[in-house]
């Protein structure tokens, strides 16, 4: 593909620039691109953020439909900047928090997910945006690296690092005091006595524990939304916490934790979802709707289980937008999809799905 030539002095990025990559490495017509930028130019929001609402045909499986990644690698190409998806569990969360203040890259946008000692490895979603680079250069010592990223991968790093980290601080720092009188019952099991202080405390003012706790629950939430999982599996080990998503069928592990607290989020999606607290030996059912900070509305299942290690939990998420719009995420091919239509068009009968 051929890469086009852009002016690089300090400015946005424009719709016109993400629509003639596209154009150009043939994934859209000349008349589909002016279709879109209509639509675009209604939307103050960053061109990149709108690659997730395209449905383009993948040329290399004609059967399948290009993924949100697949789109920002074609554009990170055309624009020559290398792409980069982070996985979190490979950032060393600590050092990239202790680089730049967290008003400096929130105002910026951008985020270092790496630093050695020669260079300093910065997402942005404003590749052409780069007035800041000399001053953070002249900051950090080492050389800037610049890899192309979405608007809301960096928002969720951004909220992971200075912010989770931040309440996980936290919360150890008030373990490690002994803690709250409800974090010195957790501890010792009394649950009955805890799920007393709770009915007493509803309606008055949260601590800093809870407030802290709340946000990682949040956060949990709105990374499973932003990773498109069904599912977050909350579970407990020798030693430690480990929380996975369950995205595309497939279970990955997405963070681990501190077994307290761990024990802790657990407790706190059991008291939204109105689940018993002092009952930890038998399977328990739930249900919750939250509304996030976007305004978003998303509604789940909870379903606990006792392990060997403790108290295990499943978050099933129910939200429109994680399957799609339509049957092509199935990934079915044209003719198996047209027998499957068939079937579920049928007035009456059974359809039987096993195996994996």
């Amino acid at each position: 593909m051929a890469v086009p030539h852009f002016q690089t002095n300090d400015r946005l990025i424009t719709q016109t620039e993400v629509l003639d990559i596209l154009v150009t490495a043939k994934l859209l017509s000349s008349s589909e691109a002016e279709k879109f930028l209509k639509l675009w130019t209604r939307s103050q929001e960053n061109p990149l953020t709108h690659l997730a609402d395209l449905r383009i045909q993948d040329r290399r499986h004609p059967e399948k439909i290009m993924t949100h990644d697949d789109l920002m690698s074609v554009i990170a190409l055309g624009l020559g900047i290398a792409y980069e998806r982070v996985d979190l569990l490979k950032v060393s969360l600590d050092v990239v928090g202790s680089v730049l203040p967290y008003a400096y890259v929130d105002r910026l946008s951008i985020v270092p997910i790496e630093v050695s000692n020669d260079k300093v490895v910065i997402l942005t979603a404003q590749p052409f945006a780069l007035e800041w680079v000399d001053e953070v250069k002249n900051q950090v010592k080492r050389k800037i690296e610049l890899r192309l990223s979405t608007p809301a991968q960096i928002r969720h790093i951004l909220n992971e690092i200075y912010v989770v980290q931040k309440a996980f601080s936290a919360m150890a720092r008030e373990q490690g005091n002994k803690g709250t009188e409800k974090l010195r019952l957790l501890r010792q099991g009394k649950m009955t006595e805890l799920d007393n202080l709770i009915e007493k405390s509803k309606g008055k003012k949260l601590g800093p524990q809870d407030g802290n706790v709340a946000k990682i629950v949040d956060w949990l939430i709105s990374f499973a939304l932003f990773e498109r999982a069904s599912d977050i599996h909350l579970e407990p080990k020798r030693g430690l916490g480990q929380v996975r998503f369950r995205v595309d069928g497939d279970l990955k592990t997405v963070y681990r934790l501190d077994p307290e607290a761990l024990l802790m989020v657990i407790s706190r999606f059991k008291i939204l979802g109105d689940m018993k607290l002092d009952e930890k030996r038998k399977p328990l059912d739930g249900g919750l709707k939250r509304e996030l900070e976007n305004g978003k509305h998303v509604e789940m299942r909870l379903s606990t289980l006792p392990t060997n290690y403790g108290e295990k939990l499943v978050v099933r998420i129910f939200d429109k937008n994680v399957a799609g719009k339509d049957l092509d995420f199935i990934g079915f091919s044209r003719d198996d999809m047209k027998i499957w239509e068939n079937l579920i068009n049928q007035p009456q009968g059974l359809i039987l799905v096993t195996g994996p």
